[in-house]
């Protein structure tokens, strides 16, 4: 279980190089028009629903090790499908090898975490390591984004070979994952474990908790899908034998990396001063006026805003966890954090969808646009917000 302590910090890591993450959906629309572009990205959401709460009951009952080596193992595959194709199907099928991966992903590794953690007899750290865990990840994914871009700015499928070489490292490191010796063997059949899963939602923190994350899921997403045009309509140059955009877009994202890794360190310290609801609840305002930020102004002097758009998330994840681990036995756990994960997604994937059909019967995807889909989340989000404030009595506990 040390072991498995010290091979996380790398595997957080190795999980995290994203190359592709600063030029996605420019390469999507380097390939395919904006509408499709848009749907590839729905079916990658509605991709990760399908497999989310299958792989959290896979992972529950056969194991987090393996469940981790089949998320690796796919994400290097779809990145290798990207690198070698450039047309809507072979796209199609890359966008659906990722959403496994990230299904598969999405809730074991912070299950194998709590569970080496509580095996050794120190699952009261869970939310510091997990602070530290994904501190490393973000500068990863920072580091990573920068490399990418700067390298795209060439060959945007260079991103994508390099993904794949850095997930193949995460698969050999994930192999040496020792499995918790826990009550995997006590999963209930898959329809017992669901029922027992959603059962858990009776207890009226893990539902707030649910949905937050679920809301939580959408909102930090939207600036992530509206980076790369949004920097396009700022910077797009005549075509010239070195594209600007993606090297832009690798330092912004680079920057609010480095941001998001500092924040993930200061989670205990804000739950600790703010308390589990203040914390989470500043969380979404910030990402609110981020994306009214997006929609209202197109100018450089918003990309310092989009700079923050990833610390809500790096504060309010391990404090969610933290919460919901001590809550849920071993046997749920990581159903239980895909069922929240599916919520999430399957609200995203839907609002991409609307997204789509909304540009679509207006002009493209113009600046205008972009800016009435921005303005439609964010008034989405006040809603939530407002919902979320008054019902906030009910997460109950010693840090309240």
């Amino acid at each position: 279980m040390e072991r498995n302590l010290r091979l996380y910090l790398v595997y957080e890591v190795t999980q995290n190089l994203f190359f592709w993450f600063p030029v996605f959906f420019l390469y999507l629309l380097s390939a395919v028009p904006a509408k499709q572009a848009l749907l590839l990205e729905a079916v990658y959401y509605l991709g990760v629903v399908a497999f989310e709460v299958p792989s959290g009951y896979f992972s529950d009952r056969l194991g987090r090790r393996l469940t981790l080596l089949i998320s690796m193992a796919s994400a290097t595959a779809g990145c290798l499908v990207f690198a070698v194709s450039h047309s809507f199907l072979p796209f199609l099928a890359a966008q659906l090898l990722l959403a496994v991966s990230m299904a598969f992903r999405s809730g074991s590794d912070s299950a194998l975490l709590y569970d080496s953690l509580a095996a050794l007899g120190r699952a009261e750290e869970f939310v510091h390591f997990e602070g530290r865990a994904r501190s490393y990840g973000f500068l990863a994914l920072g580091g990573s984004a920068l490399i990418g871009g700067a390298l795209a700015g060439f060959d945007l499928r260079i991103a994508y070979v390099l993904t794949a070489v850095a997930t193949s490292v995460g698969f050999l490191i994930a192999w040496q994952f020792t499995e918790p010796l826990v009550a995997t063997k006590h999963a209930y059949t898959p329809g017992r474990q669901l029922i027992a899963t959603v059962g858990r939602l009776g207890d009226r923190t893990l539902l707030w908790l649910f949905a937050f994350s679920s809301a939580m899921t959408v909102f930090i997403h939207v600036p992530y899908e509206f980076l790369q045009p949004y920097l396009k309509f700022l910077f797009e140059l005549p075509a010239a034998e070195f594209a600007v955009t993606p090297l832009v877009s690798g330092v912004v994202v680079a920057l609010a990396m480095l941001l998001s890794a500092w924040a993930s360190r200061q989670a205990v310290r804000a739950r600790d001063q703010f308390g589990v609801v203040g914390t989470l609840l500043a969380s979404l305002l910030l990402e609110g006026i981020i994306i009214v930020g997006m929609a209202l102004l197109l100018h450089p002097i918003v990309i310092s805003l989009m700079l923050l758009r990833s610390i809500p998330d790096a504060l309010s994840r391990p404090i969610i966890h933290g919460v919901i681990h001590a809550r849920l036995s071993t046997n749920i756990r990581a159903t239980y954090l895909s069922m929240q994960s599916l919520a999430g997604r399957l609200a995203f994937s839907g609002s991409l969808a609307i997204a789509s059909w909304v540009i679509a019967g207006l002009e493209g995807l113009t600046p205008e646009t972009m800016a009435t889909v921005l303005l439609g989340y964010a008034a989405m989000l006040l809603l939530v917000f407002v919902v979320l404030s008054i019902t906030r009595s009910a997460v109950t506990g010693k840090k309240p």
